[in-house]
């Protein structure tokens, strides 16, 4: 990685420090920032001459903030770049990524106690002729609804 980060022209260093940075090791990032302050370039100069269209700035913050990414060090160096108007859409972003990932916990957990509701009603029907197999499969059923159950009970506890 090291002699690949060394190859790179100013231009590509700054696309691995923006637009890519979260394809990168924390250290190969680093190295990167070495050696585009050694070119002495400024990121306000490359972004102006990156022509970034607002769709790609956005796919840039989703994927850095999907990564993990610390919003403050994103806005930090947004301002570096010259466009501090635009963190606001880091806020904006890091919300719709939020608000998705509760809506796919929330499917989650309907699924979950679909599940739950069918273990039940075939634990019921399974008990009610009280004949022995039967009654043992009706167990196993309600066994497994409740295990779900408590699963899914601890899911909700620990948010």
């Amino acid at each position: 990685m090291n002699e690949y980060i060394s190859s790179l022209a100013p231009e590509k260093l700054f696309i691995v420090l923006t637009s890519e940075r979260y394809k990168y090791e924390e250290e190969a990032i680093k190295q990167a920032e070495i050696k585009f302050e050694k070119f002495g370039n400024d990121y306000m100069g490359l972004q102006k001459s990156s022509n970034q269209t607002e769709v790609e700035f956005k796919k840039e913050i989703k994927n850095r903030l999907q990564a993990n990414e610390n919003i403050e060090a994103i806005k930090n160096q947004l301002k570096l770049r010259g466009i501090d108007e635009k963190t606001k859409i880091v806020d904006k972003v890091f919300n719709e990524i939020y608000a998705l990932e509760k809506i796919d916990l929330a499917k989650k957990k309907v699924v979950s106690i679909i599940i739950i509701i069918v273990l039940l009603v075939l634990g019921i029907l399974n008990l009610i002729p009280f004949s022995g197999l039967r009654s043992i499969i009706g167990l196993i059923f309600l066994g497994l609804a409740m295990y779900r159950l408590n699963l899914l009970f601890k899911k909700v506890t620990n948010e």
